[in-house]
């Protein structure tokens, strides 16, 4: 929260969310479906809160500093904490369990690279918080390029010095443009494979046709988990559900061959 909103309203742990039901909660997409998240945070502690809505994480601290949330989810090593001013709630009812970062690499790098994974050993326990803070700080709000960060951190730390490869921007837009069309062709070929044989099947052979359009119908129908409250988007709510509802009521109507009510 915003340290100057939480102390007005004398919030100093989640507990203290209880007495104000009225406040805006926004919560990274990952937060609102995760067991450890939203949903198991609101029981723990019986939070009252209606105005709930799920954003990109890089998002919400900007609604924090704009006013249009009140609290949201981070991680305590972000750089926006001290940049916007904010305040860290006191988790009292110890609902989070404790978070610890692990390095995860192949079994066949320790036989054939037995070194690497040394040189990866000696950055157990060498890597305390505010360390972290200050390298997401470079990163995120001075703008330095993160295999830089790293470089000079191992050099500071572990007196490891590397060689930092500069990326210009044309070469990483070229990367990222061939990256992108291969992806868009490799999706629509898959698709043209097997659009264009089933849409055969379903010109000559009408009833199949009916259950092919059917299928198609019922997969393209997105369940979305509404990441907006319904108290404050009343009209997209209401309008949303009816439509996807009757999407797929529609689809299996046509499956089973029966007619779709009016």
């Amino acid at each position: 929260m915003s340290a100057t909103l939480a102390d007005s309203l004398g919030i100093n742990s989640v507990s203290d969310l209880r007495r104000h039901p009225d406040l805006v909660l926004g919560f990274s997409i990952e937060f609102m479906d995760r067991e450890d998240g939203w949903p198991g945070l609101s029981d723990r502690y019986a939070l009252p809160q209606n105005e709930v809505f799920g954003l990109e994480h890089s998002l919400a601290y900007q609604g924090l500093a704009s006013g249009s949330i009140d609290a949201t989810d981070l991680y305590s090593t972000d750089a926006e904490i001290a940049y916007y001013n904010l305040k860290v709630l006191k988790d009292d009812l110890e609902h989070f369990p404790d978070y610890e970062a692990v390095v995860l690499y192949r079994q066949d790098l320790e036989s054939g690279h037995s070194g690497v994974v040394a040189e990866i050993g000696k950055l157990q326990g060498r890597i305390e918080e505010p360390d972290m803070i200050a390298l997401n700080a470079r990163a995120k709000i001075d703008g330095v390029a993160e295999n830089q960060i790293a470089s000079d951190f191992l050099a500071r730390r572990l007196g490891l010095h590397t060689e930092v490869t500069r990326r210009s921007v044309l070469g990483a837009l070229s990367r990222n443009t061939a990256d992108h069309l291969l992806l868009v062709v490799l999706s629509l070929g898959s698709a043209i494979l097997v659009a264009v044989p089933l849409g055969i099947v379903a010109a000559r052979r009408p009833r199949y046709g009916q259950a092919i359009l059917a299928v198609a119908g019922v997969i393209q129908t997105p369940f979305p988990r509404w990441p907006y409250s319904s108290s404050r988007y009343p009209f997209l709510e209401s309008e949303g559900r009816q439509r996807y509802s009757l999407s797929s009521f529609t689809a299996f109507c046509r499956l089973f061959g029966t007619r779709t009510p009016v």
